[in-house]
């Protein structure tokens, strides 16, 4: 119960920050172009920023083996979405799929696990981003455009999380940490996370109608299926796992359970899909996570 009320608090905090977003942008405080610089930042400069200092900690070769844990577990989660996502459309919804696959493990992923177990969890969460984007970089371009010339390891080395990651690592296997000077002005940006990004999808929100967001029945099916059922069979695959990876199986889970990565508005958008059809289902899986994230919780504590 009381893992419950906290999850519930920490999702009602995120909802208000959301309806300042929404809210801003409805009175065009902020513009299209302002909302994309916004991301800019958050994606380039706070989550890297955020993953560097979740590192600069001792290194040990236990911490090391746990984070390669998370990756694999991670991986095991997406490539379930995957398998569920083919089964429901075989060849059929490519964007559809992608939704499915994959969770907006960044923007929702890290305030649940800062705030509901701490930032030094942060560590194990970015091996599951660090998953997401070799997948969507790779699966994922392939499913939304359908051109396997697309994916290259440029594309994958150049994206801002897998560079924070690396300079994390660095950071991590160093036996010099980052000094007072450097850690608390990089720690500062990564913690401006949280709001930008809660805001962020509050501006993403009020670009659509929300009267045809909840008519759209496809994009209940696809929440559904993003929300409930990918997290609650990672639920039940991780049920395996040895009690001594509790945490890290809860910070999977956290990430599983989160709504459609926005990735896929974004690259429907570029490579010639339905971007409208993309981000009617973010936007409704974003809402609906409100209500579904503390239920799969729940699930996953009673299962373990």
């Amino acid at each position: 119960m009381e893992i419950g009320i906290t999850i519930l608090n920490q999702i009602i905090k995120m909802f208000l920050l959301m309806s300042v977003g929404y809210y801003i942008y409805k009175k065009e405080w902020v513009s299209e172009d302002g909302t994309q610089q916004i991301s800019n930042i958050l994606l380039k400069v706070c989550t890297p920023a955020l993953m560097i200092t979740s590192f600069n900690i001792l290194f040990s070769y236990e911490t090391l083996i746990q984070i390669f844990v998370s990756f694999v577990l991670s991986s095991v989660s997406i490539i379930i979405g995957l398998i569920v996502a083919r089964i429901i459309y075989k060849d059929k919804n490519r964007v559809g799929q992608f939704a499915i696959a994959f969770s907006n493990s960044g923007f929702i992923g890290i305030p649940l696990v800062q705030s509901l177990m701490g930032d030094k969890y942060i560590i194990y969460l970015s091996a599951f981003i660090l998953a997401f984007n070799l997948f969507g970089w790779t699966i994922g371009v392939y499913l939304v455009s359908g051109r396997k010339d697309l994916i290259t390891p440029k594309l994958i080395l150049k994206s801002p999380a897998v560079i924070g990651l690396g300079l994390g690592m660095l950071v991590f296997i160093s036996p010099i940490k980052l000094p007072e000077l450097l850690h608390s002005p990089i720690a500062m940006i990564g913690n401006l996370n949280t709001p930008l990004a809660m805001i962020v999808l509050g501006t993403y929100i009020a670009k659509n109608n929300i009267s045809e967001v909840f008519k759209s029945i496809d994009a209940y099916k696809i929440s559904f299926i993003r929300l409930i059922i990918v997290p609650i069979i990672t639920a039940l695959v991780l049920y395996f796992v040895p009690e001594t990876f509790y945490d890290i199986k809860k910070v999977v889970l956290i990430a599983t359970s989160a709504p459609v990565a926005v990735m896929v508005a974004m690259l429907s958008q570029q490579y010639g899909g339905d971007f409208e059809y993309g981000a009617r289902i973010v936007s409704l899986s974003t809402i609906l996570c409100l209500f579904t994230i503390p239920v799969v919780l729940l699930i996953g504590e009673f299962i373990w």
